[in-house]
């Protein structure tokens, strides 16, 4: 079977870990081995477009290995492994945007261990009440098992108004310089 994978990430065994969607699920495995399934989902709507998981490596003295945040039907959620993808936890809410609005959505999750640590995870989030999509991020100091969203709405990371018109921006990638500058690089289409 040939797969896309959706997220590569180096493991601590100088093997590569590698998320992939298949037939309503999420997959964890390496440069050798299928490790499993690591949640299923159902597709809710003709605009969903799957889990779209996004992988970061943890740092060495952690006790886990990897973070995987996905969407989970419209819901930013991660998972950790404490063994290269073999296994992994329960899942952790990091974003809920029906709280706000049940017509609200999260979409397309990038994540990064940044250089002091802390875990940032940018996401399309698509607010229903005006009809726009933004970028907004959530962070985390203790690799994964709790997330600061700013009170469930995210900190806004991008969104553009040019000329009168808002700008859909969404997809973000993540990178940080050796100096620490953080980037986020998001798809712009012009709504107006």
């Amino acid at each position: 079977v040939n797969v896309v994978a959706n997220a590569l990430c180096p493991c601590r065994a100088n093997r590569i870990l590698l998320m992939y969607e298949e037939g309503g699920a999420i997959f964890a495995a390496d440069d050798n081995t299928a490790l499993g399934v690591i949640d299923t989902y159902a597709p809710t709507g003709a605009t969903f477009a799957g889990a779209q998981p996004a992988l970061a490596r943890l740092p060495p003295g952690s006790q886990s290995t990897h973070v995987c945040c996905y969407i989970d039907a419209t819901i930013l959620v991660c998972r950790i492994t404490t063994d290269d993808g073999g296994t992994f936890g329960g899942p952790v809410t990091i974003l809920d945007p029906t709280l706000n609005d049940p017509l609200d959505t999260c979409s397309w999750p990038s994540v990064i261990r940044l250089i002091n640590g802390r875990l940032l995870v940018a996401v399309e989030y698509y607010d229903d009440s005006v009809g726009v999509r933004t970028i907004v991020g959530c962070v985390s100091d203790d690799h994964g098992a709790t997330w600061d969203n700013n009170g469930g709405v995210g900190y806004l990371i991008k969104s553009i108004f040019v000329g009168g018109f808002w700008s859909d921006c969404g997809r973000p990638s993540l990178g940080q310089a050796a100096a620490g500058y953080i980037w986020c690089a998001p798809t712009i289409a012009p709504t107006g």
